[in-house]
């Protein structure tokens, strides 16, 4: 059978979810999930996210990037 992949934004989607589910007797599985990945955020979490890095910079808490900074990240790759 295929699976299904489900992203709810809140509680109570969860909640409304995981009821439905164990309603209609459907095996289903849940996973704690930190979001990383910016293509999963909600538009408002974006731009809270954008909002807070800008802030961060004109607090002056940035990161100079420089050629050791450069190989320390990318040592793998060059």
């Amino acid at each position: 059978m295929d699976a299904l992949l489900v992203y709810p934004n809140t509680q109570k989607q969860v909640s409304v979810l995981e009821a439905l589910l164990t309603e209609l007797n459907i095996r289903f599985s849940m996973y704690a999930e930190k979001r990383t990945d910016d293509a999963l955020m909600s538009k408002s979490d974006y731009f809270s996210m954008l909002d807070e890095r800008i802030k961060n910079v004109e607090l002056g808490k940035t990161v100079e990037y420089t050629p050791e900074l450069e190989s320390e990240l990318f040592a793998e790759i060059l």
